[in-house]
């Protein structure tokens, strides 16, 4: 799974367990099935890796030239030298490798899924998944879930479920 992928579905746990609400992913007005969701997703991301590869960008930030160096020597006993030198030092800069590809690919990835009819929906705590049969009259309600009776089928009505919490379906 791509690092894009990842971020998106730690996202969605992070705000499920703050407890603001979740993301159901739906395709063509459904909920989506995780299998044929996970063959999709590689597909696009071998695409997406295909279309737009790894470019290494190399910068580099600080570092410092080198200092000048001091050296001072003095004669000792027979003959010799001592020497000290104090100084003539340089501060290494610092490299950094990136990928110049990754936004577009991120991109390409996520424009794929959309073409195959996925997108992600945010479903507050105290709401039920929506209906999408209504923005999308030939795609079917397998949950049967609903907001109000326009988004039931003919001869059904828009019911809370008991015990759900307020969530509803529709029902004959």
């Amino acid at each position: 799974m791509s690092t894009w992928a990842r971020a998106l579905w730690v996202v969605g746990l992070v705000i499920g367990l703050v407890g603001c609400g979740h993301h159901v992913l739906y395709r063509n007005g459904q909920p989506a099935d995780p299998g044929q969701f996970r063959i999709h997703s590689l597909a696009c991301e071998r695409e997406a890796a295909t279309t737009y590869p790894f470019a290494q960008i190399i910068s580099s930030t600080g570092g410092s030239s080198a200092t000048s160096s001091n050296t001072v020597c003095t004669p000792g006993l027979y003959g010799t030298l001592s020497c000290t030198s104090s100084g003539g030092y340089s501060t290494p800069a610092s490299i950094n490798t990136t990928d110049g590809n990754a936004e577009n690919r991120q991109r390409f990835y996520a424009n794929c899924l959309g073409a195959l009819g996925y997108h992600e929906v945010f479903i507050p705590n105290d709401r039920s998944a929506p209906n999408f049969s209504a923005m999308n009259p030939d795609a079917p309600d397998s949950a049967g879930m609903c907001r109000s009776p326009s988004d039931c089928p003919s001869g059904q009505s828009c019911r809370t479920i008991a015990g759900s919490g307020g969530r509803t379906e529709c029902r004959k």
